[in-house]
């Protein structure tokens, strides 16, 4: 079983990019779920997850991603998933999830999706 790191950085304007290393699956599952949920207690709604070093997901780590986008959907906010690998990305596709999700090749581009400052 290979771990599972979760690293979070902010950045001006209320957003928070949260960097996932490792696998995501069931055993892994909970501790993403718990730190996205950490997130949108502080409500944290302007949110980057970083997949760049994700080696595999599972259903249950699409179906977290999946909640929280409808989570920060339905507060106004933007989610946007950073360069996730080949085989991760495809999941998302084959779902018809490639339309739903905003992906983007790295962090900056990322950011551009926050053009206005979040309301306060």
């Amino acid at each position: 079983m290979v771990g599972l790191t979760l690293r979070k950085r902010s950045y001006p304007g209320g957003i928070i990019c949260l960097a996932v290393h490792g696998s995501v699956d069931s055993y892994t599952i909970p501790r993403l779920d718990r730190a996205i949920e950490g997130l949108f207690r502080q409500k944290v709604f302007r949110l980057i997850i970083d997949l760049s070093n994700v080696d595999f997901m599972s259903s249950a780590g699409l179906g977290v991603l999946i909640a929280s986008h409808q989570r920060v959907d339905s507060e106004k906010g933007v989610l946007v998933l950073v360069n996730p690998p080949a085989k991760v990305k495809e999941i998302f596709v084959n779902l018809g999830l490639g339309a739903v999700f905003t992906f983007c090749e790295d962090r900056s581009a990322a950011l551009s999706h926050f053009k206005e400052p979040a309301e306060s």
